[in-house]
């Protein structure tokens, strides 16, 4: 439970059930608390817990040491997760680790206005920024807005690089 929870920045019972088809997780969740074991409510209803960030830290370099496609088969489930209760950030950041670029394109996209109208270039240049390059050549409009921000947030020098590779 720990460990495949640990990928989790925010906890709630239900994304652990999902991720881990148990029905339980809400039990599980109360005795890590109770017994003051590295977990930590985030608000008074005790619907969202995070781990302490040691704990976390120590849980996921356990988890690294499974074959990659676990992982990333966690994230894509978590991704899920996110994606179907509204979390889209949380979606994105999730695809990100599972390496699903053009899931990340594609919720990139579909929020563009969201991001545009809420100033949150730095949070999807993040994103961009973690893509590879193959992904762009098919969407151009990704790239263009990844220059825009690039201009927007001063960061001239890779704007233009950015640029340069559009142009190729």
């Amino acid at each position: 439970f720990l460990i495949h929870t640990s990928i989790l920045k925010k906890i709630c019972p239900d994304i652990c059930n999902t991720m881990l088809g148990i029905d339980n997780a809400q039990q599980i969740l109360e005795g890590l608390q109770n017994s003051n074991l590295f977990i930590t409510p985030l608000d008074n209803n005790f619907t969202w817990y995070r781990y302490h960030n040691l704990f976390a830290e120590l849980l996921q370099r356990y988890l690294k040491s499974k074959p990659k496609e676990n992982i990333q088969k966690l994230h894509l489930t978590a991704a899920d997760w996110f994606q179907r209760n509204g979390l889209v950030e949380e979606a994105i950041e999730h695809f990100i680790e599972a390496e699903n670029y053009d899931r990340v394109i594609q919720h990139i996209n579909e929020i563009m206005d969201e991001i545009l109208g809420q100033a949150k270039f730095g949070i999807c240049l993040q994103w961009l920024n973690r893509i590879p390059d193959s992904y762009f050549l098919d969407n151009p409009i990704v790239l263009l807005h990844q220059v825009f921000f690039l201009y927007e947030m001063g960061e001239f020098e890779k704007c233009h690089q950015r640029i340069a590779f559009a142009e190729d």
